[in-house]
C-alpha cells in the first residue's frame, strides 16, 4: 500500500492544517458522486483518518500500517532471560553484576537545578542571607497531573499506559538484553488526551510554571564553590520525585585582595626608595578597619618578598577543611626607574662598583632588543645546543 503521506501529497512533517487542506482538495476531486474512483477515495479517507489523529499518526510513523492490525502490540514478548535469571544474578558479589538486568531510560527523579551564588569578600567575612527566586515546574493541581479533566484521559495504546516501551538487543551470541525507553506516543505520560479535551490550566502539559522563594543562609567564612543543597525543590513531574536545587558559591573579584582558601592575598609595589629605606602604608581591610603596615628599621625589601599578617584573613570555614582564621599575605614588587639622570649623585651614597681589569678584551655596549622576538632568541639557543652536541 502506498505511503499515507504520499497519498495526500504532503510532507511527513506537515501540520494538521496542511493535511486538512490536501484532504479536502483530493476528496472533492475523487468523490464517487463526481465520477471518482471509489478505491482511490477510500485510500484518501483512510490516510486522512490516520494522519489527522495525533495518536494514530505517531503509531503509523513508528510502526507503519502494522500498527492498525487487530493483534498488534508495540511491546516485544517478555524477556525469557529476565524471567529465568532476573533474580538470580542481581547480587553484585558474582562476577557479572546486573548482567541480565533491564536497561532503563533514566532515574526516578527530575534533574537537579544549579544556580551560581555570586558573593563578595565582605559577604563571606560577615556572613549573609540571600533570598533567591527559582523558576520551576509543578504538577498541575487542576488535573492532578493527568493533562485532562477527570475521565477525559485515555490510556496510551503505544505503551499500554506504563509510559515506556521495550525492545530487545543482542549483547552476545545467543544472549539478548531487554531495553527500555520512553514511549514516543505519550512522551512517557502513559495517557493520551485529545486536543479539545485538554486541561485548561496546563493545556495538557500536566505541569505549570511556578516560582519558589528560597532563603540561603551563608555563614561567615564559607568556602568558595561550596554547595547549598535544597532537596526536592526542583521541577516536579508526575511519577517522579523532584530533584534538588543547588546554589554554588562563586566569589567575585576584589579590587585589592584575592582569595586563597581563608587567606587574603594582595600585591604591593614599592618605590626603590621604599625598598631601600623602609616603607609604611595603610590597607583597607574588608572588616572596615585600616591595617597599618610598616617595615622594620634598616630592613631592605627585595622584589617578591612576602610578609604575613597572621589572623587578618577570613574567618574559619564552618563546612570545609580550613578550621582556623586565615592570614593576610602581602607580596612586594619594586618599581625600578627606566634610567638615572643623576647617577653620579646617587653613587655618593651607594657602595662603590666593582672594578674589573681589562687586558685586550673586546669592549661592547649592550643595547635594547628592539625588533628581536623571543622566537628568534629560542631559535638561536637551539642552534647553539645542536652545535655543542655535534662537537661533543
Amino acid at each position: 500500500m502506498p505511503d499515507l503521506y504520499t497519498i495526500l501529497g504532503v510532507e511527513k512533517d506537515a501540520e494538521i492544517i496542511v493535511i486538512k487542506k490536501a484532504y479536502r482538495k483530493l476528496a472533492l476531486q475523487h468523490h464517487p458522486d463526481k465520477s471518482g474512483c471509489p478505491e482511490k477515495f477510500k485510500s484518501i479517507s483512510h490516510a486522512y483518518e490516520v494522519l489527522s489523529d495525533p495518536e494514530k499518526r505517531k503509531l503509523y510513523d513508528q510502526f507503519g500500517e502494522d500498527s492498525f492490525k487487530p493483534n498488534f502490540s508495540p511491546n516485544p514478548p517478555p524477556d525469557v532471560f529476565q524471567q529465568f535469571f532476573g533474580g538470580g544474578f542481581s547480587n553484585s558479589s558474582n562476577g557479572f553484576p546486573g548482567f541480565f538486568a533491564t536497561a532503563t531510560g533514566g532515574g526516578n527523579a527530575t534533574p537537579d537545578i544549579f544556580h551560581p551564588l555570586r558573593v563578595t569578600l565582605d559577604d563571606i567575612f560577615r556572613g549573609k542571607t540571600f533570598r533567591m527566586c527559582v523558576n520551576r515546574n509543578i504538577v498541575c493541581r487542576s488535573c492532578d497531573g493527568t493533562g485532562a479533566p477527570p475521565g477525559q484521559a485515555r490510556k496510551c495504546v503505544g505503551c499500554a499506559g506504563i509510559g515506556v516501551q521495550h525492545s530487545m538487543r543482542a549483547i552476545a551470541p545467543g544472549l539478548m538484553q531487554r531495553m527500555q525507553s520512553m514511549c514516543p506516543m505519550c512522551g512517557g505520560k502513559g495517557v493520551c488526551v485529545d486536543g479539545d479535551k485538554k486541561c485548561e490550566q496546563c493545556a495538557g502539559a500536566r505541569v505549570v510554571a511556578d516560582k519558589q522563594t528560597i532563603d540561603v543562609h551563608m555563614p561567615p567564612g564559607t568556602a568558595d564553590q561550596h554547595r547549598f543543597v535544597f532537596r526536592n525543590l526542583a521541577d516536579e513531574c508526575p511519577g517522579k520525585s523532584p530533584g534538588n536545587v543547588v546554589f554554588v558559591v562563586q566569589t567575585k573579584e576584589h579590587p585589592v585582595y584575592k582569595r586563597h582558601g581563608q587567606n587574603l592575598i594582595m600585591r604591593k609595589t614599592l618605590s626603590i626608595t621604599e625598598s631601600l629605606c623602609g616603607f609604611e602604608f595603610s590597607v583597607p581591610h574588608i572588616n572596615g578597619a585600616n591595617v597599618w603596615v610598616r617595615s622594620a628599621e634598616g630592613e631592605v625589601t627585595k622584589p617578591n618578598t612576602i610578609k604575613v599578617l597572621k589572623d587578618a584573613g577570613l574567618p574559619a570555614c564552618p563546612t570545609g577543611q580550613d578550621k582556623e582564621m586565615g592570614h593576610m599575605i602581602i607580596t612586594f614588587a619594586v618599581a625600578f626607574p627606566d634610567r638615572l639622570d643623576n647617577a653620579d649623585e646617587l653613587l655618593r651614597y651607594l657602595p662603590p662598583r666593582p672594578v674589573h681589569k681589562r687586558a685586550g678584551e673586546l669592549e661592547v655596549e649592550l643595547n635594547d632588543a628592539h625588533g628581536i622576538s623571543e622566537d628568534d632568541i629560542r631559535s638561536e639557543q637551539k642552534e647553539q645546543q645542536a652545535t655543542t652536541c655535534q662537537q661533543s
